[in-house]
């Protein structure tokens, strides 16, 4: 019969902190040391109680000790029967009884509930299951610790509620078991999809199976748990070692199994552990007829204990219940459907207009009506042709030296409501050492020394003088660059402008790809599809924007200062979005200059990157346009550290909502970068490939590495979060 003591949900009246969900499985989440009357020690300056424990242990080693020299077998229930009829033995069992009874009386009620489970009772052992060790439990494990970590994985951005400080009795077992495995209820709680814990929250239970075995599971809606075929472990603590000094299963362990399985939660998973070693037991079921079990392998128990249970409770569903991670199957612009309105509103039982007043009056995508453009495959080949006009008659670079430019202040580019980036950057989640590099090649804003900073702040119209261009825009891109200088803030002269870098968005010449003239050939696949690729200058410019402004705790360390983004007349009265930003005195990434710098340099770029990717991956930004030409490389003229300079965030994207996946491409793209263009490599290849680094623990790639010394191919996976735990079987 088993006795339930409490059930926990998640309510808790402790102050609580909000942590990333894996951080629970790591060391810095793991509870104290166990309590200290688990495992056998010599009653040195110990009390009474814990020194008669400790001789009854010594004496149920001395039986089994006595039982194989007079069997030379392995030591079975009935051998062990046969010893405790011995009367000697049962004397000596008898006074020890009494003598515990005694010294229970003697002490404090608090004292005497403590002995009593510290203390278990001699088990007489009973013909109980017959279990075989079996390596493919191992595999088991391994698959669920496997699966947990891709679901960890794709949710390690959200934050769950985490009891912040309190103290922690190293006496009580009950005690230190909540704070092991609770955590893996609110885990649960907070993470779970609506099909669910609906009716009621995972809740922690603590058990007591006998006087003298303790144990805890969960327990969850009765009819949801039969719905999902959940399988809930339990965790049975004993104080005695796990296995006899043969390495064989002891009876009393067995026993505390057979209790286990006879409770009312029917466990598919027994976890039987005295704080320093585990055994995993796995009652027959269908589809598994051997009771069988396995010895987990850990450095650290009861971080695997927290672990084990919460994939296995993981793992006895389909992927997303548990935790509720985002799909991979919704791309919105795979759906007409789903196409958001852009461009102005157009009648599409309107005639079209022709093709000369379309050429001659429209200068951007914006001024074209999407929606209308995906159902309409006659307005769709008239925006294709002018695309293919507008590409050919006018030129790319639409700023030359000495020309002014003028806006009408800065802009807040419009958010649709209710749509925001949904992770803020957080800089106490950056590894030391980036933060230490960051920190480190910080530079102060050129703004802010010219004194200009305020009024280019608050300012409702600027203007800009050119000095050169630096970028003349590339096929796949839609942006030119200039370096220019400010002249005049709301009308008042600029006497001395810091140097500054002009980016200018025009979708005219972005290249697309698009049929003829022939509706055949559009009709070749769904005429939405021809849009996929199609990205007004205004999105990419407010993606940019959103990037900058998100990485403002970063601005002049590994991204420039950002000045915000501004509507632009240019001379021929067109308009196009800008945005200014910090002008970078340095190198791009694929100049002859890389190819020039001494190995110790190239190893601080590299790291730089390394770190740099790093902060992305912190921001929740995904760079998708990775190439050479966006990494500038500079030397702090304070600290004279050579480190990156990452620019150009037209296409990036990150997390607007929990159901749409953002996997992080950075450290593939960057690497990529890294490596070399078609003029041949970069940097050392042993150097890149031993500083860059591998993907960091929660990092959601693979990448296929060759090694420049040996030529080995091998697969870089995210580091495993749970090196804790080995099966050498598996």
């Amino acid at each position: 019969m088993s006795y339930p003591l409490r059930r926990m949900g998640t309510n808790n009246v402790q102050r609580r902190i909000m942590v990333h969900p894996h951080k629970i499985f790591t060391e810095a989440f793991a509870p104290p040391p166990p309590p200290p009357i688990f495992g056998r020690m010599p009653p040195t300056r110990k009390s009474i109680f814990e020194s008669m424990y400790w001789k009854e242990a010594k004496t149920n080693q001395l039986i089994a000790l006595r039982s194989q020299e007079q069997t030379q077998d392995v030591l079975s229930s009935s051998h062990r029967d046969k010893i405790l009829q011995w009367p000697r033995v049962q004397n000596l069992l008898a006074l020890m009884q009494h003598v515990l009874h005694f010294v229970g009386s003697l002490l404090p009620i608090s004292s005497r509930i403590s002995a009593r489970f510290q203390s278990p009772r001699p088990i007489v052992p009973r013909q109980s299951i017959e279990w075989k060790e079996s390596a493919k439990d191992q595999l088991v494990l391994s698959r669920s610790l496997d699966r947990m970590q891709d679901a960890l994985r794709s949710v390690h951005k959200h934050k769950i509620s985490w009891p912040d400080g309190g103290s922690l009795s190293r006496e009580s077992t009950m005690e230190y078991l909540v704070a092991l495995l609770r955590p893996v209820a609110d885990l649960f709680n907070e993470l779970h999809s609506d099909s669910v814990l609906k009716e009621s929250p995972l809740e922690y239970v603590e058990l007591c199976l006998s006087e003298s075995v303790f144990a805890a599971t969960f327990s969850m809606d009765h009819k949801e748990r039969e719905l999902w075929d959940v399988n809930i472990p339990m965790v049975i603590t004993l104080h005695n070692d796990i296995t006899d000094p043969f390495g064989r299963i002891t009876d009393q362990v067995e026993h505390a199994v057979d209790l286990g399985l006879a409770h009312e939660s029917s466990p598919r998973l027994v976890l039987v552990t005295n704080f320093r070693d585990i055994v995993a037991f796995f009652p027959s079921r269908p589809g598994h007829p051997d009771n069988s079990f396995t010895k987990v392998s850990t450095v650290m128990p009861a971080l695997a204990l927290r672990a084990i249970c919460a994939a296995t409770i993981h793992e006895s569903t389909i992927t997303g219940i548990f935790i509720d991670t985002p799909g991979t199957d919704l791309v919105p612009y795979s759906d007409p459907d789903l196409i958001l309105p852009e461009g102005p509103p157009q009648d599409p039982d309107q005639p079209l207009l022709p093709d000369q007043e379309v050429f001659r009056t429209h200068r951007r995508f914006s001024e074209f009506d999407k929606v209308t453009l995906v159902r309409d495959s006659a307005r769709a080949l008239q925006f294709f042709r002018w695309h293919a006009f507008v590409r050919s008659n006018y030129p790319t670079l639409v700023l030359g030296p000495g020309d002014t430019v003028s806006s009408n202040g800065f802009i807040t580019p419009e958010t649709p409501e209710g749509f925001k980036p949904l992770y803020p950057f957080d800089w106490d989640d950056l590894p030391p050492d980036t933060s230490a590099h960051v920190r480190a090649i910080q530079r102060g804003c050129p703004v802010e020394a010219a004194r200009l900073a305020d009024a280019l702040k608050g300012s409702k119209s600027i203007k800009l003088k050119i000095m050169d261009a630096i970028s003349k825009g590339t096929d796949r891109g839609c942006a030119t660059v200039y370096r220019c200088e400010l002249t005049s803030i709301d009308n008042n002269p600029v006497s001395m402008s810091a140097q500054l870098c002009l980016k200018l968005f025009d979708d005219r010449f972005t290249r697309l790809y698009y049929p003829g003239g022939d509706e055949g050939e559009l009709d070749e696949k769904p005429l939405h599809c021809w849009f996929d690729y199609v990205r007004a200058a205004e999105t990419k410019a407010w993606s940019e924007h959103c990037a900058y402004e998100k990485l403002r705790p970063v601005q002049g360390t590994v991204v420039p200062w950002y000045y915000g983004v501004y509507e632009f007349a240019l001379p021929d009265q067109t308009t196009l979005y800008g945005i200014l930003m910090e002008y970078i005195p340095g190198n791009t990434l694929n100049s002859d200059f890389t190819r020039t710098l001494s190995s110790e340099r190239q190893i601080g770029i590299i790291k730089s990157c390394r770190h740099a990717v790093r902060v992305l991956d912190v921001a929740d930004i995904s760079q998708d346009d990775w190439h050479a030409g966006q990494i500038m490389l500079f030397t702090n003229p304070e600290t004279n550290i050579d480190h990156c300079v990452l620019v150009d965030f037209a296409d990036s994207r990150m997390t607007w909502s929990v159901y749409e996946p953002l996997m992080l491409a950075n450290y593939t793209g960057c690497s990529a970068a890294l490596s070399g263009d078609a003029k041949g490599s970069l940097f050392d290849e042993h150097l890149l490939s031993d500083c860059f680094g591998v993907p960091d623990d929660w990092d959601h790639v693979t990448v296929i590495s060759e090694h420049p010394a040996t030529g080995e191919v091998e697969m870089l996976h995210a580091k495993d979060p749970f090196t804790y735990i080995s099966f050498p079987s598996t």
